[in-house]
Order: C-alpha cells, then sequence, then structure tokens
C-alpha cells in the first residue's frame, strides 16, 4: 500500500479512495512535513492547490521567489541546483549528479524529479505516530523494533502502538484480525498495547479488544482512532495510561 504521487498522478492508499482532494493533500502534507527536515517542510496551506504533483511544484517555485532585498555576501553559483531546476522545469531527463544541490528548491525538487515521490503508506503513517509521540514523550525513551513504537519507562516498555494505515469496519473481523492477533501476543510483555488507525467515519472512539489471552487486569489491547494533525491530541490520553 503506498501514497505519493508518480508521473501518471496520485497514488493513494484503499482508505483514501472516493475522498476529497484537499483531504488527500492534508493527510499527506501532514505525514510528510513530520518526516523531513525543516527547510523541506511545505505549509499546509498548499493543501488547495490542486493535485500532489502540483503542490509539489508550486512549493519549489515559491522558494525560488525574490525575497525581500538585502546586501549580504553572495552565494556560490551552484551547478547542481541548477540543473535539478532546469529538468524540472523544462521536462528534460533527469540530470546524473556528482554532488547535491544547495538552493532550498532544488533539494526538494530532487525529491520527485525521477519518478515522483511514493512512500510505504504504513511506514510513513508510524514515522508520523513515532515522531509526534518522541516529542511529547521526552522524558522517556521513545523507539520502534520490528515496525511497532514502544514507550519505555526504566527500561521497561509499558505501551505498544501498533499502526495500520488502512479502512476499519467492525463488522469485518478478518480485515483486522492480523492486528488483533499481532497485538494479544505483544501484550505478553508489554502491558498496553494500542492498535493505532487513521481517524475515519467507523472508527472515533477507543474500542477495547475482550480476549482470554490476555494475561491479567493489568494488560489491555486497544482499536484507537488516530487523527492525522499537528494537534498534540493524545499527550492527556497517554499520560493516564503510562
Amino acid at each position: 500500500m503506498f501514497f505519493g504521487f508518480d508521473k501518471r498522478g496520485d497514488i493513494v492508499p484503499n482508505f483514501l479512495y472516493g475522498s476529497e482532494q484537499k483531504t488527500i493533500n492534508l493527510l499527506f502534507l501532514t505525514q510528510f512535513n513530520s518526516c523531513v527536515e525543516n527547510e523541506l517542510k511545505i505549509p499546509l496551506k498548499y493543501a488547495k492547490n490542486g493535485d500532489l504533483k502540483d503542490i509539489f511544484t508550486k512549493m519549489v517555485k515559491a522558494l525560488l521567489m525574490p525575497k525581500e532585498l538585502k546586501f549580504s555576501k553572495a552565494n556560490k553559483f551552484c551547478i547542481t541546483s541548477n540543473l535539478i531546476l532546469f529538468s524540472l522545469f523544462n521536462s528534460t531527463k533527469p540530470p546524473i549528479l556528482a554532488s547535491k544541490p544547495s538552493l532550498k528548491a532544488a533539494k526538494l525538487a530532487s525529491m520527485f524529479l525521477n519518478d515522483g515521490l511514493v512512500f510505504n503508506a504504513n511506514e510513513l503513517f508510524r514515522n508520523f505516530i513515532f515522531n509526534k509521540i518522541s516529542r511529547i514523550h521526552q522524558d522517556k525513551k521513545v523507539y520502534i523494533e520490528n515496525g511497532i513504537i514502544y514507550i519505555s519507562v526504566q527500561d521497561k516498555p509499558v505501551v505498544g502502538i501498533l499502526p495500520a494505515f488502512k479502512t476499519f469496519d467492525i463488522d469485518d473481523k478478518k480485515s483486522y484480525e492480523k492486528e488483533i492477533k499481532l497485538a494479544l501476543n505483544l501484550s505478553k510483555k508489554t502491558p498496553r498495547i494500542y492498535i493505532a488507525l487513521p481517524r475515519q467515519k467507523g472508527l472515533k472512539k477507543h474500542i477495547t479488544v475482550q480476549a482470554c489471552e490476555l494475561d491479567s487486569a493489568n494488560s489491555c489491547v486497544k482499536i484507537v482512532p488516530y487523527s492525522i494533525t499537528n494537534k498534540v491530541f493524545i499527550k492527556k490520553f497517554m499520560d493516564n495510561n503510562i
């Protein structure tokens, strides 16, 4: 399952089929921004600008717009940056380059110049959650192991988060059976396991999983709707469960 765009257009997970373009753009940009350096982040206002490729192209153009005149030391001419930008705006074959571009616009353009920009949707979602939780719980150890996000206190994992970027249908148990089995297995060493899915029409509140496999009253497995937003919305919930 992939999320991004190539020469043919947007590539979106099944979860987003039929969604408005602005919704798709916002979800992608929010997750993209959480995974890149500050200089490559794209303001969310660009979400209204066409499809994903349009957004990235317009952002490159915006970075090339002349800024307010300032008297400062001139920057060196970057051949690599200019070759990348020439290729983008003239639709020519991307150059084979021996050095990295120095201009922000060229750095961003180089990310999608060849075959677009496509991410594994689940990995993108996991990295977004990891970065958000790491910022919230700076006093705790947060790490990823075998695709699971763990929060550790005194070198002991107390919370495990299993990200799953997919559609949730409570009546279709087979669609989330794999995640439930994995979560129950993980609960043997970590008392609290949360299966995090994108917040959606069929999933707007926590669902507690009832299973005889849970070892004790202190163990729990929950399916949790996770909003893809810049807001810090889970701090209170997480603090109350650690």
